[in-house]
């Protein structure tokens, strides 16, 4: 006889819809998740207002030279946004160009005469800080310039993008000063944003002046000498005497040159000084009166009044083109302790 339990015991089957609505909700988010940025441009709106409610924002703050990177990320998180949903549209590319100027303007850096003074014999780069990141955002603004050109001519901000190239390929630094100069000199001023303005005049006195054709400058100079001119630089009189001098030595006309420089030399430690001391020095060596220059330098350095890391760098430059000349440099303990940013 077989026996049969009195009682089954029965497991109760737990239901897997939770499980099956973890997994939903899972691949809801994930399918949010990569669609994150397309449901984030389709509820942003009118793009193209916002960018230029920001641009409004980072104009005000170059103004007082208060730019912040809080501004400039947003601007990018726009113009990023705009180029994805227009990217046919030159200006959606022009606004990513404008987005790496902004990066490179958080550098601090004033187009005004006494930048253009100080940097007028370094390469324009320095001007942003020597880093890969301003390498980088200065190849950024040139790609997506380059970009919106090639789309369409005509369009709002095509004079705004012809300076950013003006300003990228003068930075690559593949280009002549006078093939630079001859490409943008027709750029019209009244068009450009107007942060641009100062930049522009910036930039095309200092390709005129090393392109070293005093014809060249002497137009930017009557255009910067109209009250009405928005993107006017203040030169004095001693700034014009120096930028002619510069502009006859890039010229190789030394005479001249020479005649402009020795004019506004002062005795005080200035950037207009210490440039003229230099090119002066440099006038000599290329007329094969090395010695001259060198003796220019120290003489400067070793009176204590224009004691310069420039003179040294000079120095230590020619001494590795010309080992003959044995130049006695003067060592680290000697020299003070003055940096060239400080100047």
């Amino acid at each position: 006889m077989v026996f049969l339990p009195r009682h089954h015991e029965y497991k109760k089957k737990k239901s897997k819809a939770p499980y099956a609505f973890i997994v939903i909700f899972i691949l809801i988010l994930g399918a949010l998740y990569s669609q994150e940025r397309k449901i984030r441009i389709f509820l942003a709106g009118d793009l193209s207002q916002k960018i230029g409610k920001q641009k409004e924002k980072i104009q005000i703050a170059l103004e007082q030279n208060e730019l912040t990177d809080i501004l400039t990320r947003d601007f990018h998180t726009y113009t990023n946004d705009y180029l994805e949903k227009e990217p046919l549209k030159p200006s959606a590319s022009y606004f990513k160009a404008q987005a790496y100027y902004y990066e490179l303007m958080l550098s601090g850096v004033r187009f005004d005469s006494f930048s253009l003074v100080k940097r007028l014999n370094d390469p324009i780069q320095l001007l942003f800080g020597d880093n890969e990141k301003a390498k980088e955002d200065s190849n950024q603004l040139f790609i997506h310039a380059k970009r919106a050109a090639m789309f369409q001519k005509g369009f709002d901000q095509e004079e705004s993008n012809r300076f950013l190239l003006f300003l990228g390929e003068s930075i690559r630094n593949k280009k002549q000063p006078s093939a630079l100069y001859s490409d943008y000199k027709d750029i019209n001023p009244e068009k450009l944003d107007s942060e641009l303005t100062h930049p522009f005049t910036w930039l095309m006195f200092y390709n005129a002046i090393r392109n070293g054709n005093l014809t060249d400058l002497e137009k930017l100079l009557e255009m910067n000498a109209n009250e009405n001119y928005s993107g006017k630089l203040l030169l004095t009189e001693r700034e014009v005497n120096f930028i002619k001098g510069e502009t006859y030595f890039y010229g190789k006309d030394y005479v001249l040159a020479l005649n402009h420089l020795r004019k506004v030399k002062s005795s005080e430690n200035d950037p207009i000084t210490i440039q003229a001391t230099l090119t002066e020095a440099r006038i000599f060596f290329k007329q094969n009166l090395p010695k001259k220059g060198i003796d220019l330098l120290l003489e400067e350095h070793k009176s204590g009044r224009d004691k310069n890391k420039l003179y040294i760098k000079q120095l230590k430059e020619w001494s590795g083109m010309r080992p003959d000349l044995n130049i006695d440099i003067p060592s680290e303990k000697q020299q003070e302790t003055v940096d060239e940013d400080d100047i």
